[in-house]
């Protein structure tokens, strides 16, 4: 899937980034930085929208634990939602 465009003003400045969805999963990229979780109650652009704020604000999520598996997925555990992430490496 082709790239979509995402972008947030925040404290006046507007900051872009780029998204894409695949097998439920919404994956931000900004200035080289990357950030994923899976699609829930909201819409891929909204989640998108979010994780770009995250970003760009270099805030990182609440996350409680990263275990790597031999298959590239990294199980992320926080204290509100669990989802995975599909590593390329």
């Amino acid at each position: 899937m082709k790239p979509l465009e995402i972008a947030v003003r925040l404290g006046g400045k507007v900051h872009s980034g780029a998204y894409t969805v695949r097998d439920a999963i919404v994956s931000v990229v900004y200035r080289g930085k990357s950030k994923a979780t899976q699609v829930g109650g909201s819409s891929p652009e909204t989640i998108a929208g979010m994780l770009l704020r995250e970003l760009v604000l270099g805030k990182s999520s609440p996350v409680a634990a990263a275990t790597p598996s031999p298959a590239g997925v990294v199980s992320w555990v926080s204290t509100t939602t669990a989802w995975s992430i599909v590593s390329e490496r």
